[in-house]
């Protein structure tokens, strides 16, 4: 990946698997990073009929929805060019997530699933259980990164903190294990985190997610001037419970058992967790400008940051 993204690279195949780390050409990493503000706290509103995934934001919960502020730039906090806002609404089923993007002229070219979304501006969507900051006990923790463009086309990748053979339990599927061609360890983008090393589970999907993207103009049109678009996901509950399981420092049982949950999916009313919701964008808007806008700064060229992550409160409310 290029220095133009500071989103985690695929896997370039099976000879990479083992003790190899993946590691981020053209990002220089640090130790240190800027000092920002706290990340914010959003509370979270149940929606009593769920939207139909349309792209375009139109249902009244969708309406009805508190706003995140507009986003900064992920490593100084200063205000961005362009309007970027988040909602995030939930019910027993699903996790939902909206973004509203705006962009004078709206661009996509990948088309295949799990290729290097990077590469076009595209929106991203962080999702971490309560214990995943890499703060607590070695290796705890897990999070889920998804990223999509103006296309619709997604890539997405598992993380877990530590380098656990079996991080979600000897029961769970081959690609969750770190022996799988398509684990890699990982040591962030731009910062050397004091959790340490990773692992990332790219061959691991998602069961059940959905997306949807609308374009307000026209895509790949230069000639016009868009008003942006906007991305509307839907993320089951019940697949986030592998977040619940993860534990680097587990070693299969004899006989084999699944781990037990740490926390409650779907959460319950008052529970918070960390999502993070960025954009990242292929032109720059001046030379202060790092090119990744989010909810939260990070004081650093690194999405992988857990701790900074806004935390999001599960109301009981209703939209």
């Amino acid at each position: 990946m290029s220095d133009a993204s500071g989103m985690a690279d695929g896997p370039g195949g099976p000879e990479e698997s083992g003790d190899a780390v993946f590691a981020v050409e053209g990002v220089e990493k640090s130790s240190e990073r800027l000092s920002v503000a706290a990340p914010p706290e959003y509370t979270a509103l149940r929606v009593t009929e769920p939207p139909a995934l349309d792209g375009r934001l139109a249902a009244p919960c969708w309406q009805r929805a508190p706003r995140s502020p507009r986003f900064v730039d992920l490593v100084s906090g200063a205000s961005t060019a362009l309007a970027t806002e988040a909602a995030i609404l939930w019910d027993d089923e699903h996790l939902y997530v909206g973004c509203w993007v705006e962009q004078p002229e709206v661009t996509a070219t990948l088309t295949e699933r799990d290729s290097e979304i990077w590469r076009d501006d595209d929106v991203e969507l962080f999702i971490a259980g309560p214990d995943a900051a890499g703060e607590g006990p070695a290796g705890r923790g897990a999070y889920y990164e998804l990223e999509i463009n103006a296309l619709g086309t997604i890539y997405e990748v598992l993380f877990a903190w530590g380098r656990s053979r079996t991080p979600f339990g000897p029961d769970s599927p081959p690609e969750l294990h770190a022996d799988h061609p398509q684990a890699l360890a990982f040591d962030g983008v731009g910062y050397a985190h004091p959790g340490g090393l990773r692992t990332g589970f790219w061959g691991w999907d998602l069961p059940g997610l959905r997306t949807a993207v609308h374009v307000d103009g026209t895509l790949n049109d230069p000639s016009k001037v868009d008003r942006g678009w906007s991305v509307e996901i839907a993320v089951p509950w019940s697949s986030l419970e592998v977040l619940a399981r993860a534990d680097a420092e587990a070693a299969p049982p004899a006989p084999p058992a699944p781990l037990a949950p740490r926390f409650a999916v779907p959460p319950n009313p008052g529970d918070a967790w960390r999502i993070e919701v960025s954009r990242f964008n292929v032109a720059k808007h001046g030379p202060d400008d790092s090119g990744g806008w989010s909810w939260s700064p990070h004081g650093v060229w690194d999405s992988h940051l857990p701790e900074l992550f806004p935390r999001v409160r599960f109301g009981a409310d209703e939209v």
